[in-house]
């Protein structure tokens, strides 16, 4: 087993795509690099989170309809250990034609405002 640092795992990455899903409304979603760097650089927190990101868009645990972009889709999953204490994982996802791409991510203590899609049950 190769033990990596996280920006030795990040270094990887210098493709163009960080990662491919099947969201739990079985559309694919990808997580461009560009966008993951955008992302870490607002929020730090999320840094070398990225499977907690999938997890959160394969499994959420509540999804909403941005109140800005009907487009967008907030996913959240809540994790009891993250960098920031516990909180809900927030994975934002545009999507347009059956597919979609992930503009934002970070930890938050609450789920936002917006149209309920989807709440596990």
């Amino acid at each position: 087993m190769v033990n990596l640092t996280k920006r030795e795992v990040e270094c990887m990455f210098m493709g163009k795509v960080v990662f491919e899903v099947i969201s739990k409304f079985d559309r694919k979603i990808r997580f461009m690099k560009g966008k993951y760097d955008h992302v870490c650089k607002r929020h730090p927190e999320v840094f070398g989170e990225i499977e907690k990101m999938r997890e959160t868009l394969v499994s959420p645990q509540i999804v909403r309809k941005s109140l800005y972009d009907e487009k967008v889709w907030l996913f959240y999953r809540f994790f009891e250990s993250t960098p920031v204490t516990e909180k809900y994982l927030m994975v934002a996802a545009r999507i347009l034609n059956d597919e979609g791409f992930v503009v934002t991510s970070y930890f938050t203590d609450k789920v936002k405002m917006g149209e309920e899609i989807w709440r596990e049950r």
